[in-house]
Parts: C-alpha cells; sequence; structure tokens
C-alpha cells in the first residue's frame, strides 16, 4: 500500500535559463520526485520558457510563475502567494539573510540547496551534497546541516544506476555533456580532442534546451572522424541509459557528475566556477575522475591528454568505478526523506 500524502505542499523556488543553466531545476525536480509520494511539490519560477514549463508538468508537479524584479520585492511576493508557515526549498545563488529572514518571519520553515559552504542566520536546513564540503566550514546555529554524498540529489534513474553491480566497461563508447550554460563552448572543445583519437569511437553528445553553441557543435558534426550522435533534452531514464552504455563519460563537476558516478564509468571532468571547484577537487581525491581543471582555459590538447590516458588503461577506468561505487550508494532518497519527516514534525511543534 502506498504512503498517503501530506496535507503539506512543499514549495521548490528555483529558475533554469541559459544564463544559469538547468542544474538548479533538475536537482530541486529530483528531490521533489523522492518526497512527491507523501507530499504535494509546488514550483516557483521567475518566467519559466515553454520547455521548461513541460518539464515540471512532465512530473506531474505544480507551477507558479513569478516575474522578474529585485529579489527582496519577490521575498514579499512570495509571502503573498503561499501559506503561512509552508516549507520551501530554495535552490539559487540569490538568496541573501534578508530575503531568507523575510521567510522566517511569515513562519515558513526553509531548506536551501548550497553549495558555497555559506552560513545563514535564519535557515533551517542547509543541503550540500558536494563531497568537497563538511560541517566544519559552516558556523554553529540553529540551522540543521545535511552534507555530502549520501545526501546525493539525484533522480530515480541513476539511484537505480548506482545500486546496479559494477560492471567492466571496455567499449569505444564516449559520452558528452556541458550544461546548459556552456559559455566558453568546452563541448565543442571535447569533440575536437577526440578527433585526435586513434581508435573507432562512437561519441554521444547531449545538448539541452539552452545549448548557447548548439550551431556550431551541429556544424561541426558533419566533418568528424567518428561517429558522432548529438541527442537534445533527453529524460532522465534517457539519459540514464545513454550515460550506462560508455566506457568514458567528459563533463563538467557539476551536478550531473554524481549521475555519472552512479553509473560508474570512467570520468574526465574539471569546473567552470568556484562552487563547482569544491566538488571537483572532491572527486578527484576520491579517486573519481581524471582532471582536466579548469574548463575555462583548458586546451584541446589537454583534452586529448586525458581521453587517451583514460581510454589506454582498462584499470585506470576499474580503479574510478571502484572509488564512484563508494561515493554514491544509491540510497540517499531515504536520508533526504527524513530531513522533511523532521521539518513536518518541527512545524507542528
Amino acid at each position: 500500500m502506498s504512503k498517503r500524502k501530506s496535507n503539506k505542499t512543499v514549495y521548490f523556488r528555483a529558475d533554469a535559463n541559459a544564463d544559469i543553466g538547468m542544474g538548479h531545476l533538475i536537482r530541486s525536480l529530483a528531490l521533489a520526485n523522492i518526497i512527491k509520494v507523501e507530499f504535494e511539490c509546488c514550483f516557483i519560477s521567475r518566467e519559466p520558457s515553454e520547455a521548461i514549463q513541460n518539464i515540471i508538468k512532465e512530473n506531474n508537479h505544480k507551477l507558479k510563475k513569478i516575474n522578474s524584479e529585485e529579489y527582496l520585492k519577490e521575498a514579499t511576493k512570495l509571502n503573498n502567494l503561499i501559506p503561512p508557515e509552508s516549507i520551501l526549498v530554495l535552490d539559487g545563488y540569490f538568496f541573501n539573510d534578508s530575503y531568507i529572514k523575510s521567510l522566517k518571519d511569515q513562519g515558513h520553515k526553509t531548506l536551501l540547496i548550497e553549495d558555497f559552504g555559506k552560513s545563514y542566520d535564519d535557515v533551517n536546513v542547509i543541503l550540500n551534497h558536494s563531497i568537497g564540503h563538511d560541517k566544519s566550514i559552516y558556523k554553529v546555529n540553529n540551522t540543521k546541516y545535511y552534507i555530502g554524498p549520501d545526501f546525493a540529489l539525484l533522480r530515480k534513474a541513476f539511484l537505480d544506476l548506482a545500486k546496479s553491480e559494477l560492471k567492466e566497461r571496455n567499449n569505444n563508447n564516449i559520452f558528452v555533456c556541458f550544461g546548459g550554460a556552456d559559455w566558453y563552448n568546452v563541448t565543442l572543445k571535447s569533440l575536437k580532442a577526440l578527433n585526435d583519437i586513434e581508435k573507432d569511437l562512437n561519441v554521444h553528445v547531449v545538448l539541452g534546451h539552452t545549448h548557447p553553441h548548439r550551431g556550431s557543435i551541429e556544424n561541426f558534426a558533419k566533418s568528424s572522424n567518428y561517429n558522432l550522435t548529438i541527442h537534445y533534452s533527453l529524460n532522465e531514464v534517457e539519459m540514464a541509459e545513454i550515460i550506462d552504455c560508455c566506457s568514458l563519460a567528459i563533463a563538467p563537476s557539476s551536478g550531473i557528475s554524481y549521475e555519472i558516478c552512479s553509473a560508474k564509468s570512467g570520468f574526465i571532468s574539471g569546473y567552470f566556477v568556484d562552487n563547482q571547484e569544491f566538488l571537483h577537487n572532491g572527486l578527484k581525491n576520491a579517486g573519481c575522475i581524471c582532471s582536466i581543471g579548469d574548463l575555462r582555459i583548458v586546451t584541446i590538447e589537454k583534452i586529448s591528454e586525458a581521453i587517451n590516458t583514460v581510454l589506454n588503461s582498462r584499470e585506470t577506468i576499474m580503479e574510478m568505478q571502484i572509488a564512484q561505487s563508494k561515493l554514491i550508494d544509491g540510497k540517499s532518497d531515504e536520508r533526504l526523506k527524513s530531513i522533511f519527516h523532521d521539518l513536518v514534525q518541527t512545524n507542528n511543534e
């Protein structure tokens, strides 16, 4: 028998667009899908595109659209938009102390998904699933902290992959994805680097709704030295199936990195921004990736060198797989559900 839904609605404040990519929305959706058996979930998003609206609806969640405006004014509007003493999940980099205090003054319980290691006085829960952080970076206050990959924000298809048996990967299938905010076009750099590899490669590149360099990638596909397939705006099952069939993934140390680790694959990775660098260093120290460093300045030659290093060493891939299987156990959904049970309990006290 399925569990009865709580009479509580959990509200998710997250955006996705060409400037910030899809990361905030995808991990918020992962969390919403984990708790939706027991809670109604409603997303609140700034001027979402039709594609973003469809993604939320396809996951059977409600959506409230708001207009762009100064963020403290938005917090006031949010208080008028949702019932008093609601549970609100915040995922974005613009939430500051004033914004959060405005929510607290209305009795709302807040869970902030963040990855910079910043403390807030009025947040009830901080969730930071990065391996590069621990509780010692936060100041002591009344906030509850849930830190590290034990709380990995993964969609169901990837939780299932994480629970699957480790299998030896010995093919020339390559997965490439740098998200929807790939302003430095590392996707194209990686595809050009693969041109220098003397193997019969089958390369799968994934482009999202917001990729800024789609045209240049499509033009390159006409002249590549290998079998190149471009996939557009995949759902989680399609994405999981493609990652799972590849011996090597090339992607940033962002939310997708935990999805790749769930599949247990050879993995070349770097970072675009400071918060990704924390996760990148954690993955590197744990032996889960082959690092190519700062993606803003990485050269085609460095990417090619890394690809040769990984593809020519089955032992290197196996070592990464073992490290990844230790990092992501596929049980984070149960731990994340417990956080919301505690929030509901504190709301009722």
